[in-house]
């Protein structure tokens, strides 16, 4: 599958992203990402290589103009990684696919503004922290709604969004039940204590591990 396009992401934290990307590389992989993980909290991460880990997820850089330059040294077929604000808007460089990840309304918003706060902060001061947003719109981008997505997936809008990222090709009616599976998981999540949820971390190496992992037969 040739690659010609550079892939620039972009997702309000919470949303989904990283495990997005997870299933996207295990249908067919990103340059440089490895190591497809998901602990007890269903939280998704992956592993890039530690010397294009700045250039392709520049989410500790603070520096404008580095990150700028960072998405336009991005070669094609890379993912470039990050939360964008509206206070230090990125310009699109030429062949570039640019894309959101975020909530279709308000009720969506703050369902993820809450799973980021139990997935990321401690369990003692959940309550305690308010929810923000975590990150704002790319204009002129291709948008992807959390509840399109993972709570209403159809085949067909799997296949656009595997269009997006140059993976159409790699369209199963199985990634279907996985993606309601991720979103599931994340009621469950927010339905029950956070000390009774059992602490484990599954590697996930195939797309056989993912379906065994949500137990879809």
């Amino acid at each position: 599958m040739k690659q010609d396009k550079k892939y620039y992401f972009n997702w309000a934290s919470g949303t989904g992203g990283d495990f997005l990307i997870g299933v996207l590389h295990l249908l067919y992989p990103f340059p440089h990402i490895t190591n497809i993980k998901v602990n007890h909290l269903n939280q998704w991460s992956h592993t890039i290589d530690p010397v294009e880990e700045e250039r392709l997820r520049p989410f500790a850089v603070e520096d404008q103009p580095t990150i700028q330059k960072y998405l336009e040294d991005t070669n094609p077929g890379e993912l470039f990684q990050y939360h964008q604000h509206c206070e230090m808007p990125l310009k699109i460089p030429p062949n570039t696919k640019a894309i959101n990840l975020t909530t279709g309304d308000i009720y969506v918003e703050s369902f993820i503004a809450h799973l980021y706060n139990i997935k990321c902060r401690e369990a003692d001061s959940i309550k305690n922290i308010s929810i923000m947003r975590q990150s704002s719109l790319i204009a002129g981008a291709l948008n992807i709604n959390y509840d399109t997505l993972f709570d209403h997936p159809s085949n067909g809008t799997i296949f656009e969004i595997l269009n997006m990222f140059g993976r159409s090709d790699g369209f199963s009616p199985s990634i279907a039940p996985v993606l309601s599976a991720y979103h599931k998981a994340n009621v469950e999540l927010v339905n029950q204590p956070i000390n009774s949820i059992n602490k484990s971390i599954t590697t996930i190496n195939t797309f056989n591990d993912l379906l065994a992992h949500f137990e879809i037969g």
